[in-house]
């Protein structure tokens, strides 16, 4: 059974909002499939494992996480939700809390956006993991299926949201909770409705502001029932957090600071150009090598001078990052 109490503590805290205001193709056939343009997704929710499964005192209805999309991969934040806030040490925070204020300090628009747009891509994006049955969803082949499960629904902030607020109510909205949405005779399916906005700058953002709970009905046969509750996944594990040191490595990967050996040792540098302009000329005249410069092209040499601003900017103050961190960064 759910526990009411930390659903309407969730409810509080996602209408308030952020306070810190910030595998393989098997493993995602796990997910519910969500609808690459506009369309819907209906599910159900499940309730938490039993007490024991998965070795477990208790299980969790949800499990919410941060995620760090750098260098190709996933990568949870090892901050914890606590009330409302996400709390912990992650060096990946620090430097784009870093970057942020940085940026603040610049003295021209056009770097200050650069280092904005920069620092944005370190910022972690809320998810939320649930076990639920898929009741309606399309396969690859565009063929609806039903009763799927049992998968596990990722989902930002906004639909998680839509669902806490759905099960505990808000009185400011004049909206009933509707309770134990997981109830096998009562409880109710999800419709998650995705459609597509133009944002301010003309690209197509989704929007799920039309999720709704659908009328109350019955989840399955008891056969059905117990089979899906016998599958459930372990959402708990889904959250695997990095080390501080592999976190820092990330960064330095995404920094440039350091190569990525994700590909067992190979270095693609290799097969490209050289990035530096020194070459070395022989000529009848000077038959000593000597080093030739070539001249830069404008739009690069003030390219590489913001660059150069940009560096001196994030190693040249420590006020938002430990001098050990900033340090290593610079010196590796």
């Amino acid at each position: 059974m759910l526990d009411i109490n930390d659903i309407i503590n969730e409810k509080n805290r996602v209408n308030k909002g952020d306070d810190n205001g910030g595998g393989g193709g098997g493993f995602i056939n796990n997910f519910v499939r969500m609808p690459e343009g506009k369309g819907v997704v209906i599910v159900r929710l499940l309730p938490p494992a039993k007490k024991g499964m998965f070795n477990r005192e208790k299980n969790p209805f949800y499990v919410a996480t941060r995620i760090h999309r750098m260098n190709g991969r996933s990568i949870h934040c090892p901050r914890t939700l606590n009330n409302k806030r996400w709390e912990g040490d992650c060096p990946i925070c620090s430097m784009y809390s870093y970057m942020w204020k940085e940026s603040e300090k610049a003295g021209n628009k056009e770097l200050q956006k650069k280092l904005q747009n920069d620092a944005r891509k370190l910022k972690p994006n809320e998810r939320f993991y649930y076990n639920c049955i898929a009741r309606q969803q399309l396969d690859r082949n565009g063929k609806m299926e039903t009763n799927v499960g049992p998968l596990i629904l990722s989902v930002g902030e906004k639909v998680h949201a839509k669902i806490i607020i759905g099960i505990a109510g808000d009185p400011e909205l004049q909206q009933d909770g509707l309770g134990d949405v997981t109830d096998f005779k009562d409880g109710f399916d999800f419709k998650i409705v995705k459609q597509l906005t133009k944002g301010g700058d003309g690209e197509s953002y989704p929007s799920y502001s039309e999720s709704v709970f659908q009328p109350a009905s019955v989840l399955g046969t008891p056969d059905q029932i117990q089979q899906w509750l016998d599958g459930l996944h372990d959402l708990a594990a889904l959250r695997i957090i990095k080390s501080t040191e592999e976190l820092k490595r990330e960064l330095k990967i995404h920094l440039g600071l350091i190569k990525d050996d994700v590909n067992n040792g190979f270095d693609p540098s290799e097969f490209q150009p050289q990035s530096s302009s020194s070459v070395v000329v022989n000529t009848v005249e000077a038959p000593k090598p000597v080093e030739y410069k070539a001249p830069k092209p404008q739009a690069a040499a003030v390219a590489e001078e913001k660059m150069d601003a940009a560096v001196d900017n994030l190693v040249g103050n420590t006020s938002m990052a430990d001098d050990d961190f900033i340090n290593e960064l610079r010196n590796s």
